[in-house]
């Protein structure tokens, strides 16, 4: 007896676990470019980092870590244990994704989109490659696909070099000194 073929499409990765609860379902999904290259699509496999129950657990465990605290040193705490890393692999695929100043971002998310987190990692699940003019890192952008119920897009960078990003997060450090 011949194995049955799938039904799915090979760029989505449906084999994964299912996203925390409170989360729509993210599928992580690959890009076929102009030339016929695949390629990963950067925003589905940020949108579920941010939807799995393995973040979401590692995020509530530190806000309870920071709960317990005074006050006082409670914000140190939270700048202390700032990252969170997510694993995921299906049977083709294996994923690293690192939340830099995860609840930071969570809280400025909070913030910034009304529609809330669940509208956002949604936004971020189907990115498009966006090739800006004038740039030069070398570095590749993404841009989110406009959708009725996030009308917002968002850019999203992928940083060459581990250099790159900690450049980029010492600005972002100073800034947010200042904001404070």
């Amino acid at each position: 007896m011949m194995p049955m073929e799938s039904p799915f499409i090979t760029e989505d990765h449906f084999s994964l676990p299912l996203p925390a609860t409170g989360f729509a379902a993210v599928v992580v999904r690959d890009i076929i470019d102009q030339k016929g290259v695949t390629h990963p699509d950067i925003g589905s496999i940020i949108a579920y980092a941010l939807s799995s129950i393995e973040y979401n657990t590692k995020r509530r465990k530190q806000r309870e870590c920071a709960d317990d605290i005074s006050p006082e040193i409670q914000m140190e705490s939270l700048v202390n244990a700032e990252h969170i890393e997510v694993d995921f692999a299906d049977s083709r695929a294996q994923y690293y994704v690192k939340i830099y100043y995860a609840e930071r971002f969570h809280m400025l998310r909070k913030l910034l989109f009304v529609e809330g987190e669940d509208c956002f990692v949604r936004s971020l699940s189907e990115s498009r490659s966006w090739n800006p003019q004038g740039g030069k890192s070398g570095a590749s952008f993404y841009r989110t696909q406009l959708k009725a119920t996030f009308p917002h897009f968002c850019l999203v960078k992928h940083f060459v070099g581990a250099s790159d990003w900690q450049r980029r997060v010492k600005v972002y450090t100073r800034r947010a000194a200042r904001i404070d």
